[in-house]
């Protein structure tokens, strides 16, 4: 166990080099720009996830939090607790994958929601089909303040428990525009 005082480099993958090369680490084949899929245009850093992005101290309010891929797959439960905006590049253009089953029930219960809005925060979704295709999901998006949705599809939201359960925009408290979004 080694304990580190001071900054550390990392570097997810290297830009250069091949796999018959004696270098130390991993080394493509192809071509490689070494950024994450998700993207903070305001601060302009990059992450390997929705929650890392939110989560990390130089987002703050106001900033736009960008899907980079045309596909992607979040790994967790999203739980926003600042004022941003997530989006992608259109409903034809971007989707949200889930990787995470919700609880069965209650409206209360912050488990049953996927993407998670906390109280006091002014979140903005938009520009992205969310799916939830083969997970469990009571809950897409649950806002407990104010916000928007804005121009998302919303694809195979429903929990096994109940063909009755999948509620794609939940609004426990504040106003929430919700404007040119799809549900099928």
């Amino acid at each position: 166990y080694t304990k580190y005082n001071g900054p550390v480099t990392a570097s997810p993958f290297l830009t250069n080099g091949t796999d018959a090369s004696t270098d130390i680490g991993f080394q493509p084949t192809g071509a490689c720009d070494g950024d994450f899929p998700i993207h903070n245009v305001t601060q302009d850093l990059y992450f390997a996830s929705i929650q890392a992005a939110i989560d990390d101290p130089l987002t703050v309010a106001d900033d736009v939090i960008r899907i980079l891929p045309a596909d992607y797959t979040e790994p967790a439960q999203v739980v926003v607790d600042k004022s941003v905006t997530i989006e992608g590049l259109g409903k034809a253009s971007t989707t949200l994958r889930s990787n995470y089953n919700t609880a069965s029930s209650g409206h209360g219960n912050p488990l049953s929601a996927w993407i998670l809005t906390e109280p006091g925060t002014d979140v903005t979704i938009r520009e992205m089909t969310i799916d939830a295709t083969g997970m469990d999901t009571y809950t897409a998006v649950r806002f407990q303040d104010g916000g928007a949705v804005t121009n998302v599809g919303f694809n195979e939201i429903k929990h096994s428990a109940s063909p009755y359960l999948g509620i794609a925009v939940q609004v426990q408290d504040g106003n929430v525009d919700v404007t040119g979004s799809m549900f099928p």
